[in-house]
């Protein structure tokens, strides 16, 4: 029997549409089959978030590379699992912020402000990272596109294991305040590790390569960045600019 499917009208046999391989069982949504849908999409064996996940401690020079190099069916889609990441870490560390007020009565208003605001400046510097990155590598032969694409999965791994750290805080709440800033140093060493094992430097030079730019980008980030961020809070131009020349 010819089935039509719903997706893009193509007559087909068989349980999958040989045009879009949707199912030839697709119809009206029910809350099990976006519970199924959404399941499946993060602990999918070959290409679901979990994998990817695992992939990316194991090994994310090669996740990336093969992504960079067309092999995208075998891996979920970096830019959603940044989205999905981001989202879960403003949202946990958000939490963390409640109880940290709750009980010690902080109110670090200016650290809420960044929390909800850090990873879109971050969005907003990738365009000029991903320039930087393609200059200090440029014998590497990747292009503008590209560098995005391995900061997007970078960033994205960064806070899945910020969203770990924060979870950890709950129980340790009172440590909070004292580590926040090297909880976000630790993003830059996680930097670091993708970005060795995605150049796999051979020389010292090259080696140098990795730790200068893993510097450019907390420099970008951590200061210039967190110079707009502190305009925007409505500190004043002038102690901006002393800020600046005097980071340490």
């Amino acid at each position: 029997m010819t089935i039509v499917c719903k997706n893009c009208a193509t007559h087909f046999h068989g349980n999958f549409c040989s045009n879009c391989g949707q199912k030839s069982t697709a119809g009206r949504l029910k809350v099990s089959h976006v519970l199924e849908e959404f399941w499946h999409n993060f602990t999918h064996t070959d290409k679901g978030y979990l994998s990817l996940l695992q992939n990316m401690i194991q090994s994310p020079g090669i996740v990336i590379r093969e992504y960079i190099e067309a092999k995208r069916k075998k891996h979920f889609n970096p830019y959603t699992f940044y989205l999905v990441t981001t989202a879960l870490l403003i949202f946990v560390t958000g939490l963390v912020y409640k109880l940290e007020d709750k009980l010690y009565n902080y109110r670090n208003e200016y650290g809420q402000y960044i929390n909800t605001r850090y990873n879109i400046i971050v969005l907003c510097c990738l365009p000029a990272l991903a320039f930087l990155l393609g200059l200090i590598f440029y014998k590497k032969k990747y292009n503008y596109a590209e560098w995005v694409t391995f900061l997007v999965f970078t960033y994205g791994f960064i806070n899945f294991f910020q969203v770990i750290i924060q979870l950890l805080y709950f129980p340790l709440i009172k440590y909070h305040a004292a580590f926040r800033g090297y909880t976000e140093l630790m993003g830059y060493f996680i930097l670091l590790y993708v970005l060795i094992k995605f150049i796999r430097p051979v020389s010292v030079a090259q080696w140098l390569q990795c730790i200068f730019a893993t510097f450019i980008v907390y420099f970008v980030v951590e200061m210039l960045a967190a110079m707009v961020a502190l305009g925007l809070w409505g500190v004043p131009l002038d102690k901006l600019l002393y800020m600046l020349k005097h980071p340490f």
